[in-house]
């Protein structure tokens, strides 16, 4: 492909908003032709890359997502060359070179122009099962891959447009809720046709090199961006750890993480030697997932609201020690690596609030989830992911925001309530905040979330945890509550214990209720402003006994602030 005679810098900025366009129309299509709850409510991501995988713009997609797109470009370049053509899509889930665990499903569809292969349409999102000894394919109790579910080695399902209905017919008879299985991937497929349809026409219209030369423009830029950005950030080398014991694993150690992040100019570099050995258990997380960490934190704190590719990653390095929990062998166990992510995650803006004191808030509670299997309303076999957000910890500036998705999630939603009821045999008796959770600080913590399920019908069960021990917040800032599960079987209530995931079968009548953590605070409680402490015990987030002992806020008999007692509760320093 031959390079326009000039860069016409108008032209590329044009082109690269088409591009854009372009990737979010695949987004359109694949959330509008998707059947499972968990794509309907985000978890899926589009982008269109250049020849040789690297991502130039996204659609619907957050920035951790879009790691597993160049890594698998790169191996499908590798494995198939020239037998590629036009018409051909590729699928994909194998965690050493495109996928995060088993359950993330990835398409991607060559862009040819004049015989020339000139880009990839690429789309993923997470299925509700794929197979293997646990349903959903997420838990943290398998010891290797074998057990996870159905690998899929990067293999063409599509061959110069022909589907090939055998492969097809052969994960969907290895997979609960098979019908659905197929329909996600079929929104997959559609929105990847969409992507090439739109990268032809804008060839057609502009030429193959305007837009070649468009796509690096927006690396570059992207790049600069980075870069400048890391520039603002203090020299040094900045340390964070968490050590944490899981009992859904066999290892009686405790999980190790340890992150050194250096900033040197306008490069970052982020060395986690000193982690923990992979595990014997599913907690394992695949190198491309833990650059994707990285990724995302940083972007988020540095940079959050200007465009995410491959030029942006360009200035970040990361290590990763091969066997070790972030970085494991091959066929280890990895479909419960979402604790060690969101971990990972939590290290980075740590280290990062050291760098830059007064801009980085406390980690957020992340995402917990429950998955069930079992048949769904018309008594087929079924499966659904029902996942929501508790929200962020408390700011430099100001609170965390109650029931939200983490800043870094960009995309996901919660799920809504009544396409769980309408598909499954499942009624969601409770939805809501829980009071006194949040960490208290001068700005308080999320509080954690509570859903409640009474199941209709026999199923399996699967709840994710992810904070497992209390972590402080920053600058005196005070930890939110743990999470806690109860299980109402037969009139007997029972506290189901705290691992990263927990099996449990139900039963009809069953009630299930699970409550997400809170959030860590952000400074000293005693010093939080007095009208806001009256402002969340009017909106039931704190109870009069918790604005006592942890805010020094004493009320009278008729919940009037007694302010002489508070004064002297807060001068002496505690309740």
């Amino acid at each position: 492909m031959s390079a326009p005679a000039t860069f016409d810098p108008v032209l590329a900025e044009v082109i690269g908003h088409e591009l854009a366009a372009v990737s979010e129309e695949m987004a359109v299509v694949t959330w509008r032709t998707g059947r499972s709850p968990m794509l309907k409510s985000g978890d899926f991501a589009t982008a269109v890359c250049d020849a040789g995988g690297q991502i130039l713009v996204r659609g619907f997609a957050a920035t951790f997502q879009l790691a597993v797109f160049s890594d698998l470009i790169v191996h499908l370049s590798d494995k198939y060359g020239a037998s590629i053509r036009p018409g051909d899509a590729f699928l994909s889930n194998e965690s050493s070179h495109s996928s995060t665990h088993l359950p993330d499903v990835v398409v991607a569809m060559p862009v040819f122009w004049e015989g020339e292969l000139c880009a990839f349409c690429a789309a993923y999102s997470h299925h509700s099962d794929i197979g293997g000894r646990f349903p959903g394919g997420s838990s943290s109790e398998p010891t290797s891959s074998f057990e996870e579910g159905v690998v899929i080695p990067a293999v063409k399902v599509v061959d110069r447009g022909t589907v090939n209905r055998e492969m097809l017919d052969l994960i969907a008879a290895n997979v609960r809720a098979s019908d659905e299985w197929v329909a996600d991937l079929q929104s997959k497929l559609a929105g990847c046709r969409r992507g090439c349809a739109g990268t032809t026409a804008l060839m057609e219209r502009f030429g193959a090199p305007a837009v070649r030369a468009a796509g690096e423009h927006l690396l570059r830029r992207s790049e600069a961006v980075a870069r400048a950005a890391l520039q603002a950030v203090p020299d040094g080398s900045y340390r964070a750890e968490i050590s944490v014991r899981d009992d859904s694993i066999r290892s009686p150690d405790e999980i190790l993480l340890r992150l050194s992040l250096t900033v040197s100019g306008d490069e970052l570099s982020a060395d986690l030697s000193g982690c923990s050995a992979q595990v014997e258990g599913a907690l394992n997380m695949p190198a491309l997932m833990t650059r994707a960490a990285v990724y995302g934190a940083v972007k988020s704190v540095l940079a959050p609201y200007e465009m995410a590719n491959s030029g942006f990653f360009a200035p970040l390095h990361v290590h990763a020690p091969p066997g070790s929990i972030v970085n494991p062998g091959q066929h280890a166990a990895v479909g419960g690596r979402a604790a060690v992510f969101f971990w990972t995650y939590d290290l980075v803006l740590k280290a990062l609030a050291q760098a830059l004191p007064g801009r980085v808030g406390v980690p957020g509670e992340a995402t917990d989830m429950m998955h069930y299997a079992g048949p769904d309303r018309s008594g087929a076999p079924g499966a659904v992911v029902d996942i929501y957000c508790g929200g962020w910890g408390g700011r430099p500036d100001r609170d965390g925001i109650d029931g939200v998705a983490p800043l870094w999630y960009e995309v996901f939603g919660t799920i809504p309530v009544e396409l769980i009821e309408r598909q499954y045999p499942i009624v969601v008796d409770g939805f809501g905040f829980v009071p006194d959770s949040g960490g208290p600080g001068r700005h308080r913590g999320s509080v954690g979330v509570f859903r409640q399920w009474r199941f209709l019908d026999e199923g399996e069960v699967m709840i994710r945890n992810v904070r497992l021990k209390e972590e402080p917040g920053f600058a005196q800032g005070r930890p939110g509550a743990l999470p806690r599960t109860t299980l109402r079987c037969a009139g007997e209530l029972i506290d189901l214990p705290l691992r990263s995931t927990l099996q449990q079968k139900v039963h009809p009548g069953d009630v299930l209720l699970h409550a997400t953590a809170g959030a860590g605070g952000h400074g000293p409680a005693f010093e939080r402003p007095v009208e806001l402490v009256l402002r969340d015990l009017k909106s039931g987030l704190v109870s009069p006994a918790a604005a006592l002992a942890d805010y020094g806020v004493a009320l009278g008999s008729a919940g009037e602030v007694d302010h002489q007692h508070t004064q002297a509760l807060r001068k002496s320093g505690r309740p």
